[in-house]
C-alpha cells in the first residue's frame, strides 16, 4: 500500500478527468462533455479500494467511462442504421487512440 495524500489524490484524479473530457470533446464534440463527465464521477463512485493504489483507480475509472461511451454510441448507430438513417452522432473511432496520447500520468 502507498502512502498519498488526499491532495496528491485530488490533483491526479484532476489531471486524468481533464484528459478524458478534452478527448471527448476533441472527439465526440462539447455537447458531450458535461455527460461524460458525469459518467466519469459515476463510475469513480463505484471504484473500490482507493487506498491500494489511486492512480489505479483513476485509470480504470477512465476506461469503464470510455468503455461504457462507446457502447453506448455503437447501440445508438446500430439504431439508427436499423431505422435506415446515418449514425446520430460524430463516430467515436478514433477516441480510443487519442486516449492512448492525452492519458499520461505525470
Amino acid at each position: 500500500m502507498m502512502a498519498v495524500s488526499l491532495a496528491q489524490m485530488m490533483s491526479t484524479a484532476e489531471r486524468e478527468l481533464g484528459a478524458f473530457l478534452l478527448a471527448v470533446s476533441e472527439i465526440a464534440g462539447t455537447e458531450q462533455v458535461e455527460e461524460a463527465g458525469a459518467l466519469w464521477i459515476q463510475m469513480l463512485e463505484e471504484a473500490d479500494q482507493f487506498n491500494d493504489n489511486p492512480q489505479h483507480i483513476f485509470r480504470q475509472t477512465t476506461i469503464k467511462a470510455l468503455a461504457e461511451i462507446v457502447g453506448r454510441h455503437r447501440a445508438e448507430t446500430s439504431r439508427c442504421q436499423l431505422e435506415r438513417r446515418q449514425p446520430c452522432r460524430r463516430s467515436l473511432t478514433g477516441l480510443t487512440v487519442l486516449f492512448s496520447g492525452k492519458l499520461t500520468m505525470a
